[in-house]
């Protein structure tokens, strides 16, 4: 299942410390979706003082809703 909101669209993926996410990030890639990762996750994020913010409450499945 693809999301047509999703088309055209680079995702980024981004976790804690940076691991889970190459795993996820180079499946993906072999299926074809435009996907990168953050290097670091997170913790490197914040650790260069990029700017961070509270996230929304989770109300569904990830990709379902209307795009931001």
């Amino acid at each position: 299942y693809r999301n047509p909101a999703l088309e055209g669209k680079r995702l980024i993926l981004v976790c804690d410390h940076g691991f889970s996410t190459v795993f996820a990030a180079a499946m993906l890639t072999d299926l074809g979706v435009d996907v990168g990762d953050v290097i670091g996750g997170f913790e490197a994020w914040q650790a260069d003082g990029l700017q961070t913010g509270v996230a929304r409450p989770y109300d569904g499945q990830p990709g379902h809703g209307p795009p931001d």
